[in-house]
């Protein structure tokens, strides 16, 4: 059975667009890298995911793309 919070966390992307669920996943994804003292910066998948996610976000790649 999930958590409330994971519950809550659901709800909440659930109501965001495309474009703000991606804003949302580059954040807590370099918010949990900065908690564990890992620096994104040499971490080569992490480089790229950003590199897509901006292609996305200026609407050089669709949704089933980013899939």
């Amino acid at each position: 059975m999930p958590s409330k919070t994971i519950v809550d966390v659901i709800k909440y992307t659930e109501m965001l667009s495309p474009s703000e669920m991606i804003k949302w996943a580059l954040r807590n994804v370099r918010e949990v890298l900065d908690v564990l003292n890992i620096s994104y910066a040499a971490i080569p998948e992490y480089r790229e995911m950003v590199f897509y996610c901006n292609l996305f976000l200026i609407g050089k790649l669709r949704v089933e793309q980013m899939r």
